[in-house]
């Protein structure tokens, strides 16, 4: 079942947060700065193939592994961890971005484009056009877009296509089979399926069996990618 508090409580948080943002940096300013870096892109669609044509399936998602802020990856750690997943053949990994509910940092997704040359996918709730912004000024290769925060159809066409026109690609992340009807005829190219999503009813309510997954998959056009995302990924 659908958390729709704990959904709620996702929104309005991101609300706030977004509106303290845009204070201090307005888009404009953002936009400049998207400018000035001239960041490279790397594509997570060709990440994603070369993992394959590898037998390497499956997007692992980097952030703390409890929601508490002391818990959190340094850079070392950050670094380390996603140097495990290159040296065992990964070419795209998620970062988690989101500090209050993930316990994630910004910082995580900058560190790792300096760093280490995977490509590099913000896992975050996005709720509005100006975190796709935001995301493009770390250096992010991609975003993640959560059907489940929004049963606007429209607004989650608007974020998918500012996404492209930004250089973002885009992970679609679904967490229930219903979620599909909500993306139906949008320029998706890649889905990610997460077996545990943080706004079900509770883990064990959440996790997706096999056949959740099969059935899933089996409704989705072979013209669209398709992995899993999990935490830690699989060492």
């Amino acid at each position: 079942m659908l958390n729709t508090q704990f959904i709620n409580n996702i929104i309005v948080s991101k609300q706030q947060e977004i509106a303290t943002r845009q204070q201090s940096f307005p888009v404009e300013l953002i936009e400049h700065i998207i400018v000035e870096q001239n960041n490279t892109h790397t594509s997570v669609y060709q990440a994603i193939g070369e993992q394959k044509a590898n037998n390497i399936n499956g997007i692992p998602l980097i952030c703390a592994e409890r929601s508490d802020k002391t818990n959190r990856l340094d850079d070392v750690a950050i670094v380390t961890t996603a140097q495990h997943y290159e040296k065992n053949g990964y070419k795209v990994i998620a970062v988690c971005s989101d500090d209050i509910f993930c316990s994630g940092s910004e910082q995580y997704v900058h560190t790792i484009k300096e760093e280490i040359g995977l490509s590099v996918i913000q896992y975050d709730f996005i709720i509005d056009e100006y975190q796709l912004f935001e995301a493009k000024s770390m250096g992010a290769d991609g975003v993640t877009i959560m059907p489940a925060l929004s049963d606007d159809c429209e607004k989650i066409y608007r974020l998918i296509s500012l996404a492209y026109e930004l250089g973002l690609d885009v992970l679609v992340e679904v967490g229930h089979y219903d979620e599909l009807e909500l993306i139906v005829g949008m320029p998706v190219k890649l889905i990610g399926i997460n077996r545990n999503s943080l706004y079900y009813s509770t883990l064990n309510e959440a996790k997706l069996s096999n056949d959740d997954v099969l059935m899933i998959q089996s409704v989705i056009p072979d013209f669209i990618q398709v992995v899993e995302l999990s935490l830690g990924g699989e060492k």
